[in-house]
C-alpha cells in the first residue's frame, strides 16, 4: 500500500474524517485529500504529527507495504488437508484423532 492508502486506512480505522485529521493538524482537508490519493506526499513533521494523531510509528505510515499475498487455493484446501491429516494420524498411531477428523467430515 501507498502512504496514501496508509493514510486513508488509518484515518477510517480511528473513524476520522479528513476535516477532523486536517484541524489537528492545522491544514486544509484538502492537504490531506491529496495526500490519500498519493498526488502529494506529507512533509516530514507532517508525518510525525500524523503518527502521533493516529498513535502509530512514521514507518507504518511511510512505508510503502505490499499487498498480502494470496495462498495457492491447494494449501487450504479441505480435502488435500483431510488426507494430510488421516494419512498423518495413521502413521503416529493417532485413533483419536482419525475418528475426529471422520466426525468432522
Amino acid at each position: 500500500m501507498s502512504i496514501g492508502e496508509n493514510i486513508k486506512c488509518l484515518r477510517e480505522e480511528r473513524g476520522l474524517t479528513q476535516e477532523k485529521v486536517a484541524e489537528a493538524l492545522d491544514i486544509s482537508f484538502q492537504a490531506v485529500s491529496s495526500w490519500e490519493r498519493d498526488e502529494y506526499k506529507p512533509d516530514t513533521d507532517k508525518l510525525i504529527r500524523l503518527a502521533e494523531l493516529f498513535d502509530v510509528s512514521v514507518s507504518a505510515i511511510a512505508e510503502e507495504k505490499h499487498r498480502a499475498f494470496k495462498t495457492k487455493e491447494a494449501i487450504y484446501n479441505w480435502e488435500h488437508m483431510k488426507t494430510y491429516v488421516k494419512t498423518t494420524a495413521k502413521n503416529f498411531k493417532l485413533w483419536n484423532t482419525l475418528k475426529a477428523v471422520d466426525y468432522a467430515v
